[in-house]
């Protein structure tokens, strides 16, 4: 499964409003496809200050989180990247955090957009 999270881009540390979100855990593959959306609204904070953060996780039979890596994305910077490309996405090399037993090899592809109108029936 993956932690989606926005931070604030100096620190990595989580903005006073949590906007957090975690993905389905997807059983018996080695190739994971989230395919999910994630939306935060109202996000109360400098843009150019805050930062996508995906964490990879695995789960074992005993209900271990085992990390597999991480990838930390500046939003502007991603969405433009996204923007720039013919579907959309961008493909994003893991980098290894937290007690990890080896180094992280993965990665992961993303699809970043960011809008300044909410949807209607959104406050």
């Amino acid at each position: 499964y993956a932690e989606v999270e926005l931070v604030l881009k100096a620190a990595e540390q989580s903005l006073r409003k949590p906007c957090k979100a975690t993905t389905k855990t997807l059983k018996k593959t080695l190739n994971p496809v989230w395919d999910e959306k994630i939306v935060w609204y109202h996000v109360a904070s400098d843009i150019k200050s805050i930062a996508l953060r995906v964490r990879i996780y695995d789960r074992n039979v005993f209900s271990k989180r085992i990390p597999l890596g991480v990838v930390v994305v500046p939003l502007l910077e991603g969405a433009a990247s996204c923007a720039e490309t013919e579907d959309g996405n961008v493909w994003y090399n893991l980098s290894s955090f937290g007690e990890m037993k080896q180094h992280a090899t993965g990665r992961v592809k993303i699809h970043l957009s960011l809008e300044n109108e909410l949807p209607e029936g959104i406050r």
